[in-house]
């Protein structure tokens, strides 16, 4: 709601208001009372031309005041309570038909009952927060700090007043949302939904497993069978790999079920003699009584590579970045990385497929025989510079980035985006990330980028924009070279993990940094490609793609259509979308099974045409853990000052929040002001009044 007021200031006492009318006046009277020319004239028509003279007067009078005209408006905003509720599949397998409906009550009831004193907004959660108020119980995963942190986020500044949670209290995505920091800072209501008590049951409740392995390797699986109120029985573990249409058995184990809270984990064997997607599907047999069978088989996709890259990382001396850069590499398993000093460093250059120089060249070693040998094989290197580097050194052996500095001393550097650069994509989530960073340190200096060479990020010194680079890349002949000016990058990383609790950014910027570099050169004019070739089912699939013309200039001129085909033959047809230079497509949610891909386009008279395969991982998260944790939606809502109830008992939370009347609206005042003199209107209205007390006199035979 909005509120209005209007007040005039003067820089004079008020009494010069009087004074203004009384001047206004005076020059009416004296003007027509004692002229005689004008008595002739009809007594109204001179009290008309009196009253005109006398505004006009008055108001420019008034003018002189400086008048300024002073508007306030207050806006009252009522507190907001956000009512979500959890959309996911734990609850249809939890929850009774007529629970289900009795919900859809109870919420409009609420939302009824509290809008007349508050702003309330309704979601449901699950695999993601939509603004929907059709229960379907479907969602694949939940997760209920991200809700906590929808709050903060989208109604941090409008007054938020408390969180309505309907929830089972199961959680599968997310950190624990005991531990979000939002949750101490505004009531939580909780509202129990679903079944406490524990069923008979048998499932799978976890299998662990590398979604990567390598061609010849022998592996484990290990899969977690727990049971329920089934003491004395046994059941099977069978695994099964699938190709097509047909199923081979590779591995099957009795289990017996020795206790009433039963929970065993069995290492499964495998091998892997074949490249490409290999998929398993894991079963534990079903017994009589269960509630429900959904839990008995999952299926998962194991990508077998046909070989790995090899990474050295060089330091000139001990630093946290080197433990850093490994473990983010390390986390794709197609690298195998290993690490030395310069000093100590004996192995031959040409067995790896990528070189990582950390703070090399140095004062202390000029690494020129290294270099020269990555030079002359065309080994790609990564330069990680410091306060440790020979810069002069540094830009006699490269042409991409020349540093001039008189002073060894080092720059606190943020990154700022850089615009043009296209050697790979980034998520702009994760560039926004990136840039709110910690600062790196960067060599002080004069920087000049090479005309082969393209910057992905420039340093931002203090609240200060500039153009030299942070993380740039380029080539020298068919020696493909990146630089990253700063040390520090540990720091990076950590910082990620405390923001985000996860390395997701730091990683996926040191992944595509090392993927561009070690990966050979493609001279294919037309190619597509994907993050990666197994999906989860909750995931959106994202496809890119590149076409060349005959100077390999990156170039998307022509419609690049993409044709998707499942297990069953059924085809999907999309068209990409252009994005800057290239082309990139998202073609949402698919079901979980094995695809292929074929791109085509035609360009100049030539056809072309990329393909491929990928696989999408059926997701059972929400079908692992069925029983309610009301113990949790209790521990939320008291350390919040909120309240749990069961959902038969939901009124006491409209009672509770009006009882404690602690939710007040907020006020907010903004004053704009303006002086009379800006207001043109006014002096239309004085010209008016002048023009018409004229025009009467001139009708009149009066001058």
């Amino acid at each position: 709601m909005i509120q209005f007021l209007f007040s005039i200031q003067l820089n004079y006492p008020y009494w010069f208001i009087l004074l203004c009318l009384i001047l206004g006046g005076a020059a009416a009277y004296f003007h027509y009372k004692g002229e005689s020319r004008f008595m002739q004239w009809n007594g109204n028509l001179r009290r008309l031309l009196a009253l005109l003279r006398a505004l006009a007067v008055m108001m420019i009078s008034l003018l002189l005041l400086s008048p300024v005209l002073k508007y306030v408006q207050n806006e009252i905003k009522k507190p907001t309570i956000l009512i979500a509720q959890d959309d996911s599949e734990s609850l249809r397998l939890n929850t009774k038909s007529e629970e289900k409906s009795f919900l859809s009550k109870a919420i409009e009831e609420l939302k009824d009952g509290l809008k007349g004193d508050y702003n309330v907004q309704f979601v449901q959660f699950g695999e993601k927060i939509i603004d929907s108020s059709e229960i379907k119980f479907n969602d694949k995963s939940s997760n209920i700090d991200e809700v906590i942190t929808y709050m903060q986020d989208v109604y941090g500044d409008q007054n938020p007043g408390a969180l309505i949670l309907l929830s089972d209290g199961i959680y599968n995505r997310g950190k624990n949302p005991v531990y979000n920091g939002f949750a101490d800072k505004l009531p939580i209501y909780s509202i129990a939904l679903g079944d406490t008590s524990a069923q008979k049951d048998v499932w799978i409740k976890n299998i662990l497993y590398n979604q990567i392995a390598y061609l010849g390797d022998k592996g484990f699986i290990e899969v977690d069978i727990a049971s329920y109120n089934f003491t004395g029985k046994s059941v099977q573990l069978s695994v099964d790999e699938i190709s097509g249409n047909s199923a081979k058995r590779v591995y099957s184990q009795n289990i017996s079920i020795k206790n009433m809270s039963f929970f065993e984990t069995i290492k499964v064997p495998l091998e892997y003699p074949i490249a490409g997607m290999r998929q398993f599907k894991i079963n534990v047999s079903e017994l009589a009584g269960e509630k429900t069978k959904l839990n008995n088989t999952k299926t998962i996709v194991i990508e077998v590579l046909d070989g790995r890259q090899k990474i050295m990382i060089l330091a000139n001396s001990p630093h946290p970045d080197i433990a850093a850069l490994k473990a983010s590499i390390e986390t794709n398993k197609n690298y195998q990385v290993k690490t030395a000093f310069i000093s100590d460093f004996k192995e031959k250059i040409t067995d790896f497929d990528l070189i990582v120089l950390h703070q090399i060249p140095s004062f202390n070693f000029d690494a020129t025989n290294i270099i020269n040998q990555c030079n002359q094989n065309n080994k790609p290197i990564l330069y990680i510079l410091g306060g440790q580097s020979n810069l002069n050194k540094f830009n006699e052996i490269q042409k991409i980035c020349n540093i001039k500095s008189s002073v060894k001393s080092l720059n606190e550097v943020q990154a700022l985006k850089s615009s043009g650069f296209n050697y790979f994509t980034f998520d702009e989530s994760t560039q926004n990330q990136i840039m709110n960073f910690i600062p790196l340190q960067s060599p002080f200096g004069e920087y000049k980028v090479g005309v082969n060479a393209q910057v992905l990020f420039k340093q931002k010194i203090g609240k200060v924009a500039t153009d030299y680079p942070l993380i740039l890349f380029g080539q020298q002949s068919d020696q493909k070279i990146g630089i990253i000016c700063a040390e520090g990058l540990w720091k990076w990383r950590m910082f990620d993990f405390m923001q985000n609790n996860q390395f997701s950014a730091f990683d996926d910027l040191i992944s595509k940094t090392i993927q561009y570099l070690s990966i050979k050169e493609d001279k294919r004019k037309f190619r597509t490609y994907l993050a990666k070739n197994v999906w989860d089912e909750i995931e959106n699939i994202v496809f890119g793609a590149e076409l060349y013309n005959d100077s390999y200039q990156m170039i998307n001129d022509p419609d690049v259509n993409l044709s998707v085909i499942d297990e069953k033959g059924k085809n999907f047809t999309y068209t990409f979308n252009k994005k800057e230079k290239g082309y990139q497509l998202d073609i949402g949610y698919l079901q979980a099974g094995m695809y292929k891909y074929k791109a085509s386009t035609d360009y100049n008279g030539q056809h072309y045409s990329a393909e491929g395969k990928f696989s999408v991982a059926s997701i059972q998260l929400e079908t692992s853990e069925t029983t309610a944790d009301h113990s949790l939606l209790a521990s939320l809502s008291n350390q919040s000052g909120g309240k749990k109830v069961l959902l038969k008992d939901y009124r006491e939370i409209v009672e509770d929040l009006s009882s404690k009347n602690q939710l007040k609206p907020l006020i907010y005042e903004n004053v704009f002001t303006n002086p009379a003199i800006n207001l043109k209107w006014i002096f239309g209205l004085i010209f008016l009044f002048l023009a018409i007390e004229w025009f009467l006199r001139r009708f009149m035979g009066g001058y």
